[in-house]
């Protein structure tokens, strides 16, 4: 079975939805595009390349282009923070709170 690039962990609250992406060696401000389309998350990127200059003996690494799209598990809305640190980029949904209370009550009509 292929592996998914990158790999991806997704976890949530009460009050967001997280999204933990691998991408190391990352220039966030160049190589990374995220978008959403309704419940889907779009990762698009590029991820650096050994040097040409050497010789690829062993490689596991994935390294160039990649898009990759989630359905998120969660209703969203609202502004999305992303943080980039060591490797691993983080993104905060805040989720929809699909839960409420209906009225109900004795008494004079």
């Amino acid at each position: 079975m292929p592996h998914k690039i990158p790999p991806v962990d997704i976890c949530e609250d009460e009050r967001y939805g997280y999204v933990y992406i691998d991408l190391p060696g990352l220039r966030k401000d160049e190589d990374l595009n995220i978008s959403f389309n309704g419940q889907n998350l779009t990762i698009e990127g590029s991820l650096p390349s050994i040097p040409a200059t050497r010789k690829e003996v062993f490689s596991e690494r994935h390294t160039g282009p990649f898009k990759r799209s989630i359905a998120l598990p969660f209703t969203f809305e609202g502004q999305v923070r992303a943080h980039y640190e060591n490797g691993i980029l983080l993104l905060v949904i805040p989720k929809v709170n699909r839960e409420f209370k209906v009225p109900f009550g004795y008494g004079n009509r």
